[in-house]
């Protein structure tokens, strides 16, 4: 697995749902692991390297999308 750190500023919750259902990539909120506080996301390694890259991808926009927000 991969940890990713991203601003606290949506919850967790709201982002893996958002990432699942609208960008179509799966990943696991911090809180599964035991992780304090909001804004860490954990990613499985399993997939081919391409599959991984596009994901991040996703995940990076989405997180860009929510800084926009502000």
């Amino acid at each position: 697995s991969a940890v990713l750190r991203v601003p606290a500023i949506a919850g967790e919750e709201e982002m893996v749902l958002e990432l699942l259902h609208e960008d179509g990539v799966a990943v696991h909120p911090g809180y599964f692991f035991d992780f304090p506080g909001e804004g860490t996301l954990v990613l499985s390694l399993l997939p081919d390297p391409n599959t991984f890259a596009e994901g991040v991808r996703r995940v990076l926009r989405r997180v860009a999308t929510h800084l926009a927000r502000g």
